[in-house]
């Protein structure tokens, strides 16, 4: 499969061709009689497909002559495509580009050969050498061809518009180019994230080393993290982002245009939230800072909070909850989304998104309240128990204490559809328009990778069946196989198609489940 400009194509299991999207320029009407296709590749207006037989074949634009392959693009093994430039790489090692040239991306370095990868950007060529070196050419106005020193070899090379990537061999990712919307900002070092927030259109990320990453724009210099180490928590509002360091203090950085980076002095806090263009923050005497965008009263925390024990943010609107488990809210209130349903009185954890609220009550159900023109105040009846839930802009996800991600309300945004194949989450955030989720510990993989799948889910909301399946044994996941494990399979014994504890996979919980995770009693597994 490949994704071009705005088009789309896929080579399907018996060979056939389709393609789907924008055809100006016929980019989506592939010759007829290709049945052998094993490969395809992508330019903004055109697409190329690489045949068993080792033949190439490319259709749509022609104005650069990248869809007429030329009589060396024969042997392929791999095929790629730049915005309006062709390439293949050959079974002996050497690359062979056609199409536009005006920036040299298809003058092929002199006696470049053995090579293993090769890709295009809008106007440079990259390649990877068998020695795990790269080379790159073509069009350097971002410095996308100045490839910089590699910490070790390469094993794979991605060429964006204006900028490269190359995947290193000891699991790491580096970047150089153009950087306007924070293409390179995990940059040289790509540590698995322990912590995660979501905003407008950054992300918030503290690797394992306890440094402060960002991705995404910076058009307010939201992802120009300071230079401060070990944050216990990090929040993303609408282009402004904030840390609590283990101290209690709170930093801000990126927009400042309504306050919102104006951290009270003195604060000692113990939770934090970024709304919007407002900030909350849970003082460590219980009470509540807010600071920022106040034309809705947002930043005014009413005085009958008392003792709260979280705070959340939305986009014109404050959630807290108090002493009572009540949800106390303040804001706009146009859509009753400062309005909890009743009884108000068992709330765990609360979210707030743009327009709507949600929360988890003791029990791990869910309620939601507020604007519902996509459903997202309308949670599934099958929802297992809930351990946390977020709030975007039309859509609404939970975390469950299984480690599934389940999602609902509105998909224009590519992140809801029940089930979210992402493996056994630990934690999730969620902005406006987009969710992250940290994925559990798996064996040894780490924080940011599980190594018991890929997971397949099978309906029933689980996401623990191939983990299961391997003998996993960890149904709680917290990372030790022991007696809160056994209670879960003893709950679910004889249980046809249970939700968990059926470790082997044979369609009920039963003997050979208990076999199975007494054998690994009391190991440790994350």
């Amino acid at each position: 499969m490949a994704c071009g400009f705005r088009h789309n194509v896929v080579a399907r299991t018996n060979g056939t061709l389709i393609c789907w999207g924008w055809d100006s320029h016929g980019q989506c009407r592939p010759p007829e009689g290709v049945v052998d296709a094993v490969q395809v590749a992508a330019g903004a207006y055109h697409s190329l497909a690489r045949r068993a037989s080792g033949n190439v074949v490319a259709w749509g634009s022609n104005l650069a002559g990248q869809s007429t392959p030329p009589s060396a693009a024969i042997n392929a093994v791999d095929v790629a495509a730049g915005m309006s430039h062709s390439l293949v790489l050959r079974n002996d090692g050497r690359a062979v580009c056609w199409g536009d040239n005006s920036f040299g991306q298809c003058q092929t370095p002199s006696g470049l050969g053995s090579l293993l990868d090769i890709d295009g950007g809008a106007d440079h060529t990259i390649a990877l050498r068998s020695d795990g070196s790269i080379a790159c050419w073509g069009g350097n106005q971002q410095g996308q061809c100045t490839v910089p020193t590699l910490p070790a070899p390469a094993v794979k090379v991605v060429a964006g518009i204006q900028h490269s990537l190359a995947l290193l061999a000891d699991g790491r990712f580096i970047a150089w180019g153009r950087d306007d919307f924070g293409q390179l900002s995990r940059g040289g070092n790509s540590e698995p994230p322990v912590l995660a927030a979501a905003g407008f259109a950054h992300y918030v990320l503290v690797d394992t080393a306890g440094e402060i990453r960002c991705i995404g724009s910076n058009t307010s210099g939201q992802c120009n993290a300071p230079a401060v180490r070990n944050p216990i928590a990090v929040s993303a509002g609408a282009a402004h982002s904030a840390a609590l360091l283990p101290s209690g203090s709170v930093i801000c950085w990126g927009d400042n245009s309504e306050g919102q980076r104006e951290v009270p002095s003195g604060l000692l806090a113990t939770a934090i939230d970024c709304g919007s263009f407002h900030t909350l923050a849970l003082r460590s005497d219980a009470t509540v800072a807010a600071w920022g965008w106040n034309d809705f009263g947002q930043c005014d925390v009413p005085d009958t909070l008392f003792a709260a024990t979280a705070v959340a943010a939305g986009e014109h609107f404050s959630l807290a909850i108090d002493a009572k488990m009540q949800v106390i809210g303040w804001g706009l209130d146009n859509f009753g989304q400062i309005s909890p349903p009743y009884p108000n009185d068992r709330n765990a954890f609360v979210t707030a998104g743009v327009r709507h609220g949600a929360a988890v009550l003791t029990d791990g159900s869910v309620v939601c309240w507020g604007w519902n023109d996509y459903n997202q105040c309308e949670v599934p009846k099958s929802l297992p128990r809930a351990v946390k839930v977020g709030a975007g802009y039309g859509f609404t996800v939970a975390l469950t204490a299984l480690g599934s991600v389940v999602a609902w309300g509105s998909s224009d945004f590519g992140v809801v559809g029940q089930v979210i194949d992402v493996g056994i989450a630990r934690d999730i955030d969620v902005g406006p328009f987009a969710a992250a989720a940290l994925l559990a510990p798996c064996g040894s993989a780490g924080p940011a990778v599980c190594t018991c799948g890929p997971l397949q889910f099978d309906g029933d909301l689980d996401g623990v069946a191939d983990c299961a399946a391997r003998g996993y044994g960890d149904l709680d996941l917290d990372g030790m196989i022991g007696a809160s494990d056994l209670s879960q399979l003893l709950d679910h014994w004889g249980v046809p198609d249970a939700p968990v504890g059926d470790i082997d996979l044979d369609g009920a919980v039963g003997a050979s489940d208990l076999s199975l995770l007494l054998a690994r009693w009391g190991e440790e597994v994350g």
